[in-house]
């Protein structure tokens, strides 16, 4: 048994430092592939990390264009109510205080002839008429027509408001034209 054993010997010592060094090689060169697909891993994340922080970047550097637009709308809307209503308000003043009164219709239909002033001759279908209306009745028309500018600056404004957002991509635009 000696004998084997020393004839096996040298052969178990081969293969046991072959099987080492191979072990190590094997080791070491696992050890660089996973190195090196860390390092790939690392550069792809890093690339999509700033590419998401680029377009990040972008969206509010084009929210705050938006608001800033949006502001600038309010702003000149706002503006142009308060203009109105200032007119309106002076006007209703105007007739309320006799300066100005409210008439209804100046036509020359046959139809207003009969409202026409007494002091003009007979009527005919060329004459003209003019109806006006009490103060307080001229002041419910201007309380009206105060509405009416309230609502329409609204819808402007609303509508300047939906075009801004098309125009930024926020929202889509219906291009389809009607029949």
């Amino acid at each position: 048994m000696k004998a084997i054993f020393s004839a096996v010997w040298p052969y178990a010592a081969c293969a046991c430092f072959g099987a080492g060094i191979a072990w190590f090689i094997t080791s070491n060169s696992l050890h660089a592939e996973i190195a090196r697909l860390n390092s790939i891993h690392a550069e792809e994340m890093r690339s999509a990390s700033d590419a998401v922080a680029k377009s990040a970047s972008e969206s509010i550097a084009r929210v705050n264009a938006l608001q800033s637009e949006l502001t600038r709308l309010d702003t000149e809307s706002t503006q142009e109510l308060s203009n109105a209503q200032k007119a309106n308000t002076a006007l209703r003043n105007d007739v309320a205080t006799g300066k100005r009164r409210v008439l209804i219709a100046e036509s020359k239909l046959s139809t207003c002839s009969r409202t026409a002033d007494a002091s003009s001759g007979a009527g005919s279908v060329g004459d003209a008429a003019q109806v006006g209306l009490s103060a307080e009745t001229g002041s419910d028309i201007y309380d009206i027509r105060s509405g009416i500018i309230s609502d329409q600056a609204k819808v402007d404004y609303l509508q300047g408001y939906i075009r801004q957002l098309q125009q930024k991509g926020f929202i889509a635009s219906d291009k389809k034209k009607a029949p």
